[in-house]
């Protein structure tokens, strides 16, 4: 396996962005893409077939497949990560990424542990370490042999790739980590049946073991609504009517993290977007994203990264391979096979 590249956007709402990423193409024998839509409203086209974009929703494109990416809501920015890979015949991995009962499956719904794997690999194929870059193919292609081992499990198998379509069925309750607006769209919340009501559950609402779910996504919603502003923990608990060492709780047993790292976590990512895709300095990227100074948030960003996000803005434009930004700033140069 190699990746040729990861890409994140945060916000895709400026026009050079748009043209890019919206662009309908398909990828060189070989090559195939994952593609993690985070929020935001609009359609992916994908092999002919268009669905509505929910956040949460992991789609894989396959070598010549033709797909595209429809902003529907300028207001309500699509949000994603693209991470492009190259996979030989004689890899161990390739029949089960060609497997078309686990190609069916697609668009999976990432649940919340997995919410960062894409972050992850982006920031170690974007590392000067060669060996940090071999760790992100690592990272990927475990990545892969999970969500097949989660397939395998959903089928009761553990032989070989089917060579045939599975029928597809609704992700189970643990495998979803649904947003609001996907479950205004359904209906549902992972938790609960076809008739219950979205949103955030009353004050003093009974709740059963089985809620998890709900008040993890309600929680991840409220953080995510306030990327570029501030609220605090106590504040969240109050919202959702629970106490902090149940949702702290919750946190660390199903997504290995605190609240509040995940919190920061989200806006690290959203800083990393704006250093590449902006020119915003960095004083500018804190007070965006709530930081108390660009102090503040070069420390956090290297916590989280290995790296400043100075040395990373720099690094990415001196060393990126495919020169992406490049081409966000001359749609004239555009390589890949356009439709």
């Amino acid at each position: 396996m190699t990746i040729t590249d990861v890409v994140f956007i945060h916000t895709m709402n400026k026009p050079q962005l748009i043209h890019w990423h919206s662009r309908r193409h398909a990828h060189e024998a070989g090559q195939y893409e994952l593609h993690y839509f985070i929020h935001g409203e609009g359609t992916f086209e994908n092999n002919r077939t268009t669905r509505s974009i929910r956040p949460g929703s992991l789609y894989l494109t396959l070598p010549g497949q033709v797909h595209k990416i429809h902003p529907r809501n300028l207001d309500r920015p699509l949000s994603y990560y693209a991470a492009l890979f190259t996979l030989q015949a004689d890899e161990p991995v390739y029949p089960l990424v060609n497997d078309p009962g686990f190609q069916t499956r697609f668009p999976l719904r990432l649940r919340g542990s997995q919410r960062f794997v894409l972050e992850e690999i982006k920031s170690s194929f974007s590392s000067e370490n060669p060996y940090q870059r071999a760790a992100g193919e690592h990272r990927l292609l475990a990545f892969l042999y999970q969500l097949y081992g989660e397939e395998m499990h959903r089928r009761g198998m553990h032989g070989q790739p089917s060579d045939r379509n599975t029928p597809d069925s609704p992700a189970s309750a643990h495998d979803v980590l649904q947003t609001p607006s996907e479950a205004a769209q359904t209906g549902r919340t992972p938790s609960a049946g076809p008739h219950t009501s979205p949103g955030l559950p009353a004050p003093g609402t009974n709740r059963g073991s089985g809620d998890f779910h709900l008040q993890l996504e309600q929680a991840a919603s409220l953080f995510q609504e306030h990327l570029f502003s501030r609220i605090s923990l106590d504040q969240v608990c109050q919202r959702l009517d629970i106490s902090k060492e149940h949702l702290i709780r919750l946190f660390n047993r199903h997504l290995h993290t605190t609240p509040m790292r995940y919190y920061t976590h989200l806006k690290i990512e959203a800083a990393s977007s704006m250093l590449i895709n902006s020119d915003l300095s960095l004083k500018e990227i804190a007070w965006e994203l709530g930081f108390s100074s660009p102090f503040h948030l070069s420390k956090r960003f290297k916590e989280h990264t290995g790296s400043t996000p100075s040395a990373y803005r720099k690094r990415y434009f001196r060393e990126n391979p495919t020169g992406y930004h490049t081409k966000i700033i001359d749609p004239e140069l555009e390589t890949d096979q356009d439709y």
